[in-house]
């Protein structure tokens, strides 16, 4: 149960204590007003904490496919992507990350180093548009003559 104290001094100086409980309407009140005070510091402009509405992102359908041509070992080379938007909506693209899945029978995955893409590309809806990603084969060997890679991206 909740109480409210009250103190006041008798003529003796001696503190006489009196507590009387709250009606049960005036206990919500009395919570709902120290909740509102409590809250103006936190929601107001500058305060530690802002109100502000945010809408959810939704996935854009994106495709990314990209092809290589003349790997040589130790010299870059140039992974020429295209991004193919499925949305209604022109998509802006920053970023774009590639990375090796799987690789032709005797030449291992990790022998292709693939770099990112950042920047800023709009790509149209229902349109497409073109980045490139530099790569660098490591096949001192030459067992990925003529390899083919399966590549997973990523984008943001």
């Amino acid at each position: 149960m909740f109480r409210s104290v009250v103190r006041s001094s008798t003529p003796s100086g001696t503190a006489k204590r009196a507590a009387r409980p709250l009606a049960k309407g005036a206990r919500g009140l009395t919570w709902v007003a120290g909740a509102a005070v409590l809250a103006i510091p936190f929601a107001s402009p500058g305060g530690p904490i802002s109100l502000v509405h945010v809408a959810l992102e939704q996935p854009v359908p994106l495709h990314i496919s990209g092809s290589v041509s003349g790997l040589r070992h130790g010299l870059p080379a140039v992974l020429a992507l295209t991004l193919r938007s499925r949305s209604d909506a022109e998509v802006i693209v920053s970023s774009v990350t590639a990375r090796a899945t799987g690789a032709s029978a005797g030449c291992p995955v990790g022998a292709l180093s693939i770099g990112a893409w950042t920047g800023r590309l709009a790509v149209p809806a229902h349109g497409n548009a073109a980045a490139a990603i530099p790569v660098v084969l490591h096949d001192a060997t030459g067992a990925c003559a003529g390899a083919t890679w399966q590549l997973a991206y990523t984008s943001s």
